[in-house]
Parts: structure tokens; sequence; C-alpha cells
């Protein structure tokens, strides 16, 4: 009688190490990247602390005419960093600034209102602020949007050309927050936007136009770094187009730098939809020449 051998299940020697192989060379590849999005994250939420930590000292000089200069314990550098002040002198340009260790100082706030600003606010009143769309409110020294539909606001002049717009803010919770540019201020708003978006896809930063209120596919977009601080976290967004170039830099790093000329002139403003968002701070500068 004649006994057949089944074959025998499983990998041989050499699949076993051609799958190591791989494994390793794909770990190889993506663990640097995987780093610096970790110490992106990290440096972001070291500078939002910084920012934190100046406006208390603001606001309690601001309240009681002395100087504080308490950190509170809750503000930690989470890469390790300590936090010392630079400027602590009330009557010293730039008052207060702090600076970590290992990041250094926080980016520059937006400049306050003067000549060199076309537009700036820290957001105590609604002066200069034309709602277009949603209920926007004051809040502990904040703008916000009151309800959880589409808002849109607008700022500035839809004559200006080449600039900066520099916006501060927090989103809370939801689908994410937009900031126009190059837009025509009106309700059915035309122009570009910025939108802090995660709720696209795995959570991206992108570029949309819109024409009389629709929005048109992504023009640019970037995918947010694993681990990075979403929600309860203050960034500061930058967006400079001079011509037809947009830069783009969220907390002081790049992330787009593209060419669209499909609008070369308008104000500036900003959105939410189906979420809660605070802007704290707005300045636009003119384009540098």
């Amino acid at each position: 009688m004649i006994t057949r051998r089944l074959p025998e299940d499983g990998f041989t020697l050499l699949e076993i190490m051609v799958v190591l192989g791989l494994m390793s060379a794909i770990a190889l590849i993506a663990l640097p990247h995987y780093q610096l999005y970790v110490a992106q994250g990290k440096a972001a939420a070291c500078q939002a602390n910084r920012r934190h930590i100046e406006m208390d000292e603001r606001g309690i000089y601001l309240e009681s005419n002395q100087v504080s200069l308490a950190i509170d314990p809750k503000y930690r550098c989470p890469a390790g960093g300590t936090y010392v002040w630079l400027v602590s002198d009330p009557a010293a340009s730039g008052y207060p600034q702090v600076v970590c260790s290992l990041h250094g100082p926080a980016t520059t706030p937006p400049a306050e209102p003067g000549a060199e600003a076309l537009f700036s606010s820290s957001f105590d009143s609604m002066d200069g602020l034309t709602p277009l769309r949603g209920k926007w409110l004051i809040k502990d020294d904040a703008l916000v949007n009151a309800g959880g539909d589409e808002h849109r606001l607008a700022f500035g002049d839809t004559g200006w050309t080449d600039y900066t717009t520099t916006v501060r803010a927090t989103l809370d919770k939801g689908s994410g927050y937009g900031i126009y540019y190059r837009a025509d201020g009106e309700e059915d708003i035309t122009g570009y936007c910025f939108q802090y978006d995660p709720g696209y896809g795995a959570g991206e930063f992108l570029v949309r136009k819109v024409v009389d209120g629709r929005e048109t596919a992504p023009i640019q977009r970037v995918r947010m770094p694993d681990g990075y601080p979403v929600y309860d976290q203050s960034h500061e967004i930058s967006i400079a187009v001079s011509g037809d170039r947009h830069v783009i830099t969220i907390d002081g790093e790049p992330v787009m730098d593209f060419a669209d000329a499909s609008f070369s002139s308008g104000a500036a403003g900003l959105r939410t939809w189906s979420s809660a968002a605070r802007f704290e701070s707005v300045a636009v500068t003119p384009a540098e020449r």
C-alpha cells in the first residue's frame, strides 16, 4: 500500500528571510518620517504653551499693573525643554516673551494695529468684522461661532492684492475651520479658502477655490502628521500670497508652496462648519517685496 505525503503548510526559511528583509527596509524608511512627525507635534505643543504663558502674563499685568512671571505647572515642554523669561520688563519692546531651551521663542505674535498692518484684531470686539452667515460672538477674548452649522465672516478690503494673513485659532471639536483670502466678502463668497480639516480623509490641511459659496475640489492638500495635536491646541496659520504664489506655514513650519492665479485680489475672512472653534488673533500685513 502506497502512502501519499501531504504537502506541509508554512513558509520556507528563505521566504521568512525575504519578508523580514522587506519589513526592515520599510521600517528604515518609515522611522525617520515618524520621528519627524513626533518632533513637529511636540514643537507645536511647546509653541502653544509659550503663547498661553505670555497671554496669562499679559492678562495679569493689564488687570493688576503688576508683573507676575509665574508659569503654571501645567505648561511643560513635551520634549523636555525649560521655559525661561526672555522679556520680563513691561516697558521693554516685546513684553512678555518666554523662550524654551529647546525650541527658542514662540512665533512673533500678530502685529498690533498700526501703520504697517492692513488689519489687526485680538478679537476683544467685533470692530472691523462683517458676519456673512451664522452667528458670531466675542467670548473670553476670542471670536467664536455659535451653533454647529456653517459660519462665514469677512474683514478687510477687497482691493488687497499681495498680503500675509496670520490667524491664531483653536479647534475645540468638529470638522474644522477655514481662512478665506483674496475673497469678495459676499455671503455667497468667492475666493480662496485654506482649511484646517481633520474631517477630510485621515485629516488634512488643504486649499480650495470657492465660487459663489461653492467649493471646488482641493487644489492643494497635505496630510496632517500622525499624532498631530488637532483639538484643544492653539495653532498659528500664516498665509502669504504674492502674485500667483501661495506660501502657507503652520506654527512656523512651511506646509504648502504653490502657484495659482485664479484670484488676484480680495479681502480675508473666517469660516467654520459642523464644529466649534476659537479664533484668538488675526493680523494682515503687506507682502514683503
